[in-house]
């Protein structure tokens, strides 16, 4: 059979040929170019959370950050592995030369709707009670949420789909003390000498403070006080283990 050619000197089916291959070729750079750009693109995104991370990391390594944070919330008992106990934390806080607790807007949590950059944010944190144990302060997780480019190159808002697609949870563990405080107090109203305040089963915490009701010398009241942690009943944070 006699094989046509073109005016070229090439053949139908060789034209043909080349075409399929010129397509392949153009359609795998095609995609390879797009997964490396996917990949730079969760590189970039992996690191500015460790970076992220990491900064919430230092301060609550922190005691005095750590506890100007957490002191004073209320996380509930966990109802069951399935369902842990938990409190919505705004910010990371830290102590200022002043004096004065503050919040790090950097380490806030931000609402996408109103952005208009295109960055890794915090979208939600949460203090998680992971367990509940007699006798020793429980289990904390801080769960932090993040979203990568909640809007656009050009500014616009991406769908709902695109930024769920793009949300990161990451946990650090937390060293939080959820144990209670009280006081145990004795008195002696003979001799300025006051045995010394039992905690029971709790942990003293300080020294022992001790002082007299001011009375006549015959009837003083000596008293002495000790502050004390127990783990027995929970309360509020109070501070960072």
């Amino acid at each position: 059979m006699k094989v046509l050619k073109s005016q070229s000197g090439m053949s139908l089916i060789e034209v043909m040929i080349a075409v399929s291959i010129l397509s392949v070729i153009s359609l795998s750079v095609v995609l390879l170019n797009k997964n490396m750009n996917k990949s730079v693109k969760d590189a970039e995104k992996k690191s500015d959370i460790d970076l992220i991370l990491r900064d919430i990391a230092s301060y609550l390594n922190d005691k005095n950050s750590c506890s100007a944070t957490f002191a004073g919330m209320i996380i509930p008992a966990p109802g069951g592995p399935t369902a842990p106990g938990k409190a919505f934390l705004p910010s990371i806080r830290t102590i200022n030369d002043s004096g004065l607790v503050v919040p790090i807007a950097r380490l806030a949590v931000k609402d996408i709707t109103g952005l208009t950059t295109n960055q890794v944010v915090i979208n939600g944190m949460h203090v998680e009670r992971k367990t509940d144990t007699a006798g020793q302060a429980d289990t904390f997780v801080l769960k932090v949420t993040f979203v990568k480019n909640p809007r656009g190159a050009n500014g616009n808002a991406r769908s709902r789909d695109t930024v769920m697609r793009n949300f990161v949870v990451k946990e650090l563990p937390l060293r939080l003390d959820n144990c209670s405080r009280n006081m145990a107090v004795t008195n002696n109203s003979v001799i300025p000498v006051v045995p010394a305040p039992s905690c029971g089963t709790g942990q003293p915490l300080g020294q022992v403070f001790t002082f007299h009701s001011g009375a006549a010398v015959d009837n003083k009241n000596y008293y002495s006080v000790q502050v004390c942690r127990s783990c027995a009943l929970k309360a509020e944070i109070s501070g960072c283990l």
